[in-house]
């Protein structure tokens, strides 16, 4: 698989608003992999903490039992993969 290139504050694209995700299918599973690889090919740089956090909530919005009280990217990853396993 490969990484997603990373954006820094001035790239115009980071201040548009995001599409809804209005379910969890393969592709949107496939993207959640590649997310966390280029989180971890860049040394933890690649994914903030509020777009795991909203990947959090939307998928519990969609009904799983997500637990969004976590404090770590880590704990967050290890959350997402926990609900979308089963």
């Amino acid at each position: 698989m490969s990484v997603y290139n990373i954006v820094t504050k001035e790239d115009k694209i980071l201040r548009k608003i995001s599409k809804p995700i209005p379910e969890i299918t393969p592709n949107v599973k496939k993207m959640l992999d590649r997310m966390l690889e280029t989180m971890y090919a860049s040394n933890g740089v690649g994914l903030a903490a509020p777009q795991m956090t909203y990947i959090m909530r939307t998928l519990r919005q969609r009904g799983l039992a997500v637990n969004t009280d976590v404090t770590t990217l880590e704990e967050a990853e290890r959350e997402i993969l926990r609900v979308l396993a089963k």
